[in-house]
Formats: structure tokens, sequence, C-alpha cells
């Protein structure tokens, strides 16, 4: 009956009634729970596995690095080892904490034996806020020199290894999988002593990373066992990545070695340099100004870094501002070149004008910054002005005509004024004359002796260079100092 009753139900064209949608909902919300759990917990799944597997990679490399130590080493700093009580290290998105703690094990007899270490190793690896996975093993390192047996090397049976004509001469700029060249192809030709065979040859950046192609293989070939070896066409990648698809090759000078390993268990190798340069480097950050004379400033800057190397070159531009408001032309160099090597250089400018400065680090195959992005220096400097100066006599009198250069800029009315610095050494200007004139004249008597003079000029400019700068302030500049005064016109002395 029941049954029947759904059936016409179902059959009716009225639709679904409130109890069948409430019913509906139930089960779809059931349904739905269900599924969301299992996208979670698959998601917690793969997160913990490859945080295990970083941690596993880490003990591993712990492991290898402690066994190749001198065994004497093998101890806490504390000690007077070289294990730090604590290590911290970041892959990727993890971060890695190691504790060792080295103790002398026991043998059957309860003796200790000198000639093994027991690495007790405290791991923890933590990704972000998440809960952090901890771990404890142990491992005994043992003292080579007591448990290997140790090949003897010799200039008559040890192998041979060199770079091949195919691998680009020492210094070469690359980057990506190039160089400028051509594809960027390392080779290297081993050769084994007499009664030996070539086991392995290795490629390694740093003795850090074994170099990768663009495929992804290993430059590492091993189980060789020939007299002579020469590695297959093998293309680097510069931008190649870890296991985590982190770029592991900085942008610098990079040391690429050539390991080979022969059957006695004898290595040797070879190394050559290469500039890394696969990105611009970052733009400065610090820079000052000096204004030497009315028509030099030396411009200075901080280093920068492109990536492990110094930046190859800069540019650096200066910009003067004109007689109308807040127009400015240029550029103007440093060096007189935009490609400037060095960490300062030269400005060419005009007597008592208003400049602002520029610039970039660019790398060796001139990467920069995008054309919008540059470093400013924090606000514009203002050249010296120069100073000239006349000489007549009347009776026993003297008349000094001082004339300084005027501001080539726009400046707040009423903000120029003048002091003028004179004195009977060029050392010693210690009289001063407040509010001077410009032109201004010093009448004095002759028996005063041999005057020096320098004008010092303070005013306001104006102008941001639209919003560059920051609102100006009172500047003040002095100009070359001119004397003996016995002499017209009167001679330069010095800045």
């Amino acid at each position: 009956m029941f049954r029947r009753s759904v059936i016409r139900r179902l059959a009716a064209e009225d639709g679904l009634g409130m109890l069948e949608i409430v019913v509906s909902a139930v089960i779809f919300f059931f349904v739905l729970t269900a599924v969301l759990g299992l996208l979670g917990t698959t998601t917690q799944m793969s997160l913990s596995a490859k945080q295990r597997a970083v941690m596993t990679n880490a003990i591993n490399a712990y492991v290898e690095r402690v066994s190749a130590m001198p065994f004497s080493q093998v101890k806490l700093v504390s000690e007077g080892g070289a294990l730090p009580a604590e290590e911290t290290q970041t892959v990727g998105e993890y971060r890695i904490v190691i504790r060792p703690t080295i103790s002398i094990p026991t043998t059957l007899t309860s003796a200790t034996n000198p000639n093994l270490k027991r690495l007790r190793i405290s791991i923890t690896v933590t990704r972000g806020t998440a809960n952090p996975m901890s771990y404890t093993t142990e491992v005994l390192i043992r003292d080579r020199n007591q448990f290997l047996t140790q090949a003897v090397s010799s200039p008559q049976t040890d192998p041979t290894i060199a770079f091949t004509n195919t691998t680009p001469p020492e210094g070469t700029v690359v980057w990506g999988s190039q160089h400028a060249g051509g594809a960027l192809t390392l080779g290297a030709v081993a050769e084994a002593g007499s009664g030996r065979t070539i086991s392995s040859v290795i490629l390694w950046c740093d003795d850090q990373y074994i170099l990768k192609d663009t495929m992804d293989n290993l430059g590492s070939w091993t189980n060789i066992d020939q007299q002579s070896f020469t590695t297959p066409t093998f293309i680097w990648n510069t931008l190649q990545t870890d296991e985590l698809s982190q770029q592991v090759i900085a942008d610098g000078y990079r040391t690429i070695s050539a390991y080979v390993l022969d059957s006695g268990g004898i290595s040797k190798y070879t190394v050559r340099h290469f500039l890394v340069d696969n990105y611009a480097p970052p733009l400065p950050t610090t820079s000052t100004v000096q204004a030497v004379t009315s028509t030099q400033t030396v411009v200075s800057w901080g280093q920068v870094m492109d990536g492990t190397t110094p930046a190859d070159h800069y540019r650096v531009e200066c910009y003067v501002q004109t007689a109308t408001a807040d127009v400015w032309t240029g550029p103007t160099f440093v060096g007189g070149t935009y490609l400037y090597q060095g960490l300062s250089g030269p400005v060419v400018t005009a007597p008592f004008s208003r400049y602002y400065m520029r610039m970039q680090a660019h790398s060796a195959r001139n990467l920069q910054p995008p054309s919008t992005s540059w470093y400013y220096h924090p606000q514009a400097w203002v050249s010296r002005p120069e100073l000239s100066a006349t000489m007549s006599t009347s009776g026993s009198n003297r008349s000094v005509v001082l004339t300084c250069s005027t501001p080539r800029f726009p400046y707040v009315a009423g903000s120029l004024t003048y002091r003028i610095r004179y004195g009977t050494s060029p050392t010693a200007l210690t009289n001063v004359i407040a509010g001077a004139t410009n032109p201004y004249t010093h009448t004095y008597k002759k028996t005063d002796g041999d005057y020096y003079y320098q004008f010092e000029v303070t005013v306001t400019p104006t102008g941001t260079a639209g919003g560059i700068l920051p609102t100006p302030t009172p500047v003040t500049v002095r100009s070359n100092i001119v004397g003996p005064n016995n002499i017209s016109p009167l001679p330069v002395y010095g800045w």
C-alpha cells in the first residue's frame, strides 16, 4: 500500500512535496560531507608525504656531510668540534631544525670504542603555521682512517680529467642554456691510469649541485668501467631546479667542477668559472653627492650585488633644472658614459645650477630593471657658484669689486642672501660681511694687507621634478676662493 502511494506521488505532475525536499537535502548533505572529508584527508596526506620527504632528504644530507668530516671534528662546537648545537635550514616553504648530540658507543664488552661515534639527530620540519613533524634517529660515524682502505695517490697512476673544446672558455657569461657562442654545451674527457678504469664522472656547480640539462637529466655518469671516457653531449640549464621546483643556481660567478673517480678510489677534478646572468640586478639603495667645483660634482653609490657578484656597470643620469618653474633637461651621464663601471664618478655641471640624479645597476649582458624603475638620490643638489673679483687703488685705499654668479634655477622670492668671508689667509677666512649685496665693493687701507675672499650663498629653490623630489629646503653653498687682492683680476686660489 505504501509503495503504491509513493509511486502515485512520483507520477503526479505537481512535483515533490516539502517532505521529499527535506529528505533529499539531508541525503545530499551527508554525501557532500563525506566527499569534502575525503578531499581534506587526501590533501593532508599529500602534504605530510612531502614533509616526510623533505625530512628524509635533510637527514641523509646531514649524515653524509658529518661522515665526510675529519673524525676529530665530529663533535659539538662547544666541545671543540665543528657541529653547531642547532642548525636551521630553509627548503622552499619548509623550515628544518637539526639538533645533534655525539657520544662514544660501547662494545659488547662495555669498553668504549675510540673509532666509532654515535650521532643522534633530532629533526623538526615545519611548514608555515602547520603542525611540525619531528623525528629522532641514530647513526654510527666511523673513523675513515681506521675502517677504510685508502687508495694511494700517485701521478703515475692517478686519473686525469679535462674540459673538452665544446665547453665555453673561462669567465664566459652564460644564461638559460646558452652563451654568446650558442648552446651551453659542457663536456669532459677522463683518462684512467695504468691498470685502472674510470668509475664515474660528475659535473658539479660550487660543489653543491650536480648540473642538470634542459631535460632535467643529471650531469653524472657512473659504472663506466672504461680506460677512457668522454661525456656525451650535455647542455647545462642554469635555471635548473630542485625537487621542490626551486631554482638553485644563483646569478654571479659559479665554479663548475668536473670530478673523476677511478677503480682505485682516487678522485681528481678540474674547474672552470662562468658568470651566470639570468636576471637584472636590483636597484641601488644609497648614494652621496659632493659638489667639488662649480663645474664638477662627484657622485658615489653603494655596491649592488648581482646575485653573488657585484653588478657589472651602472647607468647614472643627472638632470638640470631650467629657469622655468619645474622643467628639467638632460640627461648628463656620470663619467660621460651611460655605462659606467665603478662606484663613483664625476658629473660635469654648470655654475650655481640645480640637479637631480637617478640610477640603475646593470648586469654583464646589460640586463636592467624596467625603464620605469629607478633609484633616485634623496634630494636635488646645487652646484657651487663662481666668484670673480677686480681690484683698483685710489690714494691710500684699495677697492675690490666681488661678483658672484646667480642661481640658474627658480627660487623662493626673498630667500637669496649673501655672506662674504675674507681674511689674510685662504685657510683662515675669519672676517664676515653679512647681508652683502652682489656685486659687492670692499674698500680698505692698503696697509691692512692682502685679502682672500669667498661668497657664501643661501637660497630656497622651488620645484620637485613632478613629485619625484621632496619639497625643497634652504641650501647653503660656497663659491671658490679668490686672492690675494694685490693683483687684478684676483686669481682663483682654490675651492
